[in-house]
C-alpha cells in the first residue's frame, strides 16, 4: 500500500504493474468513468462512491485470488484516505471489437434480414450463447467457492417473494400499464414461494447481480464477465445479499429478448419502407432467434454447472418477471420508446 493525504492505493496483486502505457479515456457509463492504459490495464473511477465494503472490488479481489479465468484480474483499489471510500479500481483491460450486446444485435439484424447462417443451431450467435452459458456457470462456481453457498429456508424465500410483490406494487404506481398484470404476477410470486420450499432445495450465494449481454465480452479465449456492481438502482446491502444463481440466468434471458427487439429496430432503419408482411416476417424470425439463443444459453449453463435452468421454469418465470418490472420502471424514466419491450415480456409471462 502507498499513499498520503487524500488518496491511497492498495495493491491486490504482487505482480508489478507495467509502466509507460499510453492512457486514453473510454466511453463512460452512467456511474463510472474509465481510462484504458495501452491494451493492458483499465482504471475505473466511481462517480458515486458508496460507504462500506465495495461490492465490485470485494468480488473481483476474491475472483482474482481464485484465478477465475472468466473475469478480469484485479490489480488494486484507489481509496479516499479520510473516508475509506473506494474511488476506483485497476483491473485487466480486455480489448474487444464489440461486447456481447453489440455482437448479438448485429447478428439478429443480419439473421432476420436473410443473411443468417444456414444452420442456425450450430452457427452464428447460437454457439456463442452456449459457451456464454458455460462461462456464467464457471463464474457462479468460483463465487460460491469464494463466498460460500447456503440453502434458503422457507422464511428467506417468502421474504424474497414479498419483496418482489412490493416492487411490483411500487412499479405499477409509476407505470400504470403494469397494473393490468398485478394480480397474475403476484400469484406467480406466491407460487414461487410455495414451490421453492418443496422438491429440490434452493441455494443462494454471491452473484453478478446485473447480468446482461453488455456485461459479457467475447475474447479470443472465451467469454469474460465484467462490472460486478449489481443493479445501480438497488441499495448496496441488497446488491451484496446472497441470491439464487437463477436470477443471473433470468437477467441474461431478458437480455436476449432485448437484443432481438434492438435488432428489429436496426432493420427498420435499414428498410424504412417495409410493408406489414415484411415486418411480421421479421418479427417471427427475431422471436425464433430469441428462443434458440435462450435455449442454447441454458444448455451451456447446465453443462458446466450441473444445475439445469430448464428444470426450474417457475423460478425462472418469477425472476424474469421481477427483472422485467425493474426494466419497465427504468424505461419509463429514461427511454419511454423502449417501454413496450418489458411490457410485452410481462404480458407473455403473466399469461404463461
Amino acid at each position: 500500500a502507498g499513499g498520503g493525504d487524500g488518496l491511497r492505493w492498495r495493491r491486490a496483486s504482487r505482480l508489478p504493474l507495467p509502466v509507460g502505457l499510453v492512457p486514453r479515456p473510454l466511453a463512460a457509463d452512467q456511474s463510472n468513468s474509465a481510462v484504458a492504459y495501452g491494451d493492458r490495464l483499465l482504471l475505473k473511477l466511481y462517480r458515486r462512491p458508496e460507504p462500506g465494503p465495495h461490492l465490485e472490488a470485494e468480488t473481483l479481489r476474491a475472483l482474482t485470488e481464485a484465478r477465475c479465468p472468466r473475469t478480469p484480474g484485479l490489480h488494486g483499489t484507489l481509496h479516499d484516505d479520510a473516508t475509506g471510500l473506494v474511488l476506483g479500481i485497476v483491473e485487466d483491460f480486455l480489448p474487444v471489437a464489440a461486447d456481447g450486446w453489440k455482437a448479438a444485435v448485429r447478428q439478429v439484424a443480419d439473421c432476420v434480414d436473410g443473411t443468417c447462417p444456414t444452420v442456425p443451431a450450430t452457427g452464428g450467435f447460437t454457439s456463442r450463447a452456449r459457451t456464454l452459458g458455460r462461462a456464467v456457470a464457471e463464474v457462479h462456481t468460483a463465487l460460491a467457492d469464494a463466498f460460500g453457498r447456503q440453502r434458503a429456508d422457507a422464511d428467506d424465500i417468502a421474504q424474497d417473494a414479498a419483496l418482489m410483490t412490493q416492487r411490483l406494487k411500487l412499479a405499477a404506481e409509476e407505470v400504470p400499464a403494469l397494473d393490468r398484470h398485478r394480480t397474475r404476477l403476484a400469484a406467480l410470486y406466491d407460487q414461487y414461494a410455495r414451490a421453492a420450499t418443496r422438491g429440490c432445495p434452493l441455494f443462494v450465494q454471491r452473484v453478478h447481480g446485473d447480468l446482461h449481454l453488455g456485461q459479457a465480452l467475447p475474447t479470443d479465449d472465451g467469454w469474460h464477465l465484467i462490472d460486478f456492481e449489481g443493479e445501480p438502482a438497488r441499495a448496496a446491502a441488497e446488491r451484496a445479499a446472497p441470491q439464487p444463481v437463477l436470477r443471473d440466468v433470468a437477467g441474461m434471458l431478458r437480455s436476449f429478448d432485448y437484443a432481438a427487439r434492438a435488432g428489429l429496430r436496426e432493420l427498420d432503419e435499414r428498410h424504412p419502407d417495409a410493408g406489414p408482411a415484411d415486418r411480421l416476417r421479421r418479427s417471427r424470425r427475431a422471436h425464433a432467434w430469441t428462443v434458440r439463443n435462450r435455449r442454447a444459453f441454458m444448455d451451456g449453463y447446465a453443462e458446466a454447472d450441473g444445475t439445469d435452468p430448464h428444470c426450474h421454469p417457475l423460478h425462472l418465470r418469477a425472476f424474469e418477471a421481477d427483472k422485467a418490472v425493474y426494466e419497465a420502471v427504468y424505461e419509463a424514466r429514461h427511454r419511454p420508446d423502449w417501454l413496450p419491450i418489458p411490457l410485452a415480456a410481462l404480458h407473455r409471462i403473466a399469461r404463461a
